[in-house]
């Protein structure tokens, strides 16, 4: 099975100082709006998609009549593949005293550090698309 890839946006981390005119100082662009590189867009990063191999095998035995039983074993990601499941979404940081304002020409300028762990994994994925899982089974019909 191989999933879709998921797309992000690369963001920028960090908050502007008010002594460059920023109305709030909690956000990267100084009004407390969107966090995301202008520049780039939204959506235009995305993740390696899941690869995962599940396989399944079967045996019917009949005991007579309509009876029979059915052997099975499962495998879930065969393969064992490593499919990650979060990564870092921040491109870029700004950094402290990374911001100056020059009252003279009303322009404030704001130098940003690329993040070296833009789109690097964190987590890998524990759940459905976890390591190699296999089950065995054993069906009873009458």
């Amino acid at each position: 099975m191989l999933a879709a890839n998921k797309r992000f946006a690369q963001m920028i981390s960090g908050s502007l100082p008010s002594s460059i005119g920023a109305t709030n100082s909690s956000g990267t662009n100084g009004t407390g709006g969107s966090a995301v590189a202008p520049w780039v867009g939204n959506n235009t990063d995305r993740q390696p998609g899941r690869k995962t191999v599940d396989i399944r095998l079967s045996k019917r035995f009949d005991v007579g009549g309509r009876r029979n039983t059915e052997a099975l074993w499962e495998v879930f990601n065969l393969f064992d593949s490593i499919n990650y499941s979060t990564f870092s979404n921040t491109a870029f940081s700004i950094p402290t005293g990374g911001a100056t304002y020059n009252p003279a020409t009303n322009v404030a300028t704001v130098n940003l550090r690329r993040d070296a762990a833009h789109l690097v994994a964190r987590s890998a994925s524990t759940n459905l698309w976890g390591p190699r899982d296999m089950q065995f089974g054993l069906k009873f019909r009458w």
